[in-house]
């Protein structure tokens, strides 16, 4: 299984919303044709679990709920790590290190 790291800002921010990360692609597509899966990060459980592994991620603070769409579960050379952003007073998620293995 592909290691995940959260940062202690996404931990806390995961645990207010209820401690379930949800790890999958999105769809982005192009202008001209063609279609990319992006790396998300949401804050929420899956309403279909179907297609996700679910397994408890130790994070700083204490353990959240990981659902990893088994489309991004590859071999990698490091962890997948998830922040928080903040801007203005919203925040988001992202996610670094998932995009080689899309």
């Amino acid at each position: 299984m592909t290691p995940v790291v959260l940062s202690p800002e996404a931990a806390a921010y995961v645990r207010q919303r209820g401690g379930a990360l949800t790890l999958r692609r999105s769809p982005r597509h192009g202008c001209c044709g063609g279609t990319v899966g992006v790396p998300v990060a949401e804050a929420v459980a899956p309403a279909d679990t179907g297609g996700f592994v679910q397994r408890a991620l130790d994070a700083p603070g204490g353990p959240v709920r990981l659902f990893f769409a088994s489309d991004l579960d590859a071999p990698a050379a490091g962890p997948v790590r998830v922040g928080l952003d903040r801007v203005l007073g919203l925040a988001a998620l992202y996610v670094e290190g998932a995009d080689a293995r899309l």
